[in-house]
């Protein structure tokens, strides 16, 4: 049965297509091969130039510091850095020691301030005389109009609408 999309060649024709095909695709993979090898080459030389440029900056310095190491004020200053450090940590250790004092002024203050306030919240609720049970206030609410409008203390935990405080 022969189909519409069924193609007939020449005897060799065929062959010959082929060999067509594999020298186009090996001439593609020569040149991506080149493209690659060239943007390797490239990346190398771009750090072999970083390389040359970090070993000329090392040598030229070098050579400053053999020609300024025989020099007195080279000599006195690099006896004096370290020393200016010291004075620098000590600066910043007394502003240091400084903020911590500070800092504990002010949260003593805020303890005492806390204390206080912890007092006379106590006394207030003393003054009410609401009970205390596993650490919470209860009060019992009444709706308007019975017994006196007001809220009692705590009596029946089952039929009371509770308020915590």
């Amino acid at each position: 049965m022969i189909f519409l999309k069924d193609i007939f060649f020449r005897n060799g024709v065929l062959s010959q297509l082929e060999t067509q095909r594999d020298e186009r695709l090996a001439g593609m993979v020569v040149h991506l091969q080149a493209h690659c090898r060239g943007y390797l080459s490239r990346r190398r030389l771009a750090q072999r130039k970083l390389q040359d440029l970090a070993v000329r900056c090392i040598q030229r310095n070098v050579r400053k510091f053999l020609a300024v190491r025989d020099w007195p004020w080279w000599r006195l200053l690099v006896r004096v850095t370290p020393l200016l450090n010291v004075h620098r940590t000590e600066e910043e250790l007394r502003l240091k020691t400084d903020e911590l004092e500070a800092i504990k002024i002010k949260l003593e203050k805020l303890e005492f301030d806390r204390t206080k306030l912890k007092h006379e919240n106590d006394k207030l609720e003393g003054k009410l005389g609401f009970p205390v049970q596993g650490g919470y206030r209860f009060l019992r609410i009444y709706p308007i109009g019975s017994k006196t409008g007001t809220l009692t203390e705590f009596n029946d935990i089952k039929t009371a609408g509770f308020l915590f405080l």
